[in-house]
């Protein structure tokens, strides 16, 4: 996890550091439909849908 972190901050910046893709694949996870995840990202905020999905 932490390569693919530093590989990814290397080529899109801040954001992609292990702990957060970790929050991204438990909210994935919580969250398998796309459609859910594209109504709650238009709604919501990333500091919105962490709690939710129990990050």
């Amino acid at each position: 996890m932490t390569s693919v972190a530093r590989l990814l901050e290397a080529e899109h910046g801040r954001g992609s550091s292990a702990k957060n893709l970790r929050h991204m694949m438990r909210f994935a996870e919580s969250f398998p439909s796309e459609d859910i995840v594209y109504a709650l990202s238009r709604q919501l905020s990333w500091t919105h849908l962490r709690p939710l999905a129990g990050c």
